[in-house]
């Protein structure tokens, strides 16, 4: 029931969906544009690759935690996948 999206302006806003609305639940700057975002398979982490190979771990249960760096790529990231191990 979560939407995740970025804007051109490098914002990512994290909604909840609940039936016909949508509610902000977090609007976070970063420093570069997006290449991917994805969600992890049990829903409470949301991953964000930027265009110069960086990626970031957001969480979605506590939405004022900061953003941790998870790793970093010298070119940029078109994809991710992640593993449904994560609690």
């Amino acid at each position: 029931n979560l939407l995740a999206f970025t804007t051109s302006d490098k914002t990512l806003f994290l909604c909840k969906i609940k039936d016909e609305s949508a509610e902000v639940l977090s609007r976070r700057s970063f420093l570069r544009a997006a290449s991917v975002i994805r969600f992890s398979s049990c829903g409470k982490f949301l991953f964000l690759a930027d265009k110069t190979g960086d990626t970031f771990e957001y969480s979605c249960e506590d939405v004022n935690k900061p953003a941790t760096w998870i790793f970093g790529h010298i070119s940029q990231i078109l994809d991710l996948q992640v593993n449904s191990d994560l609690r």
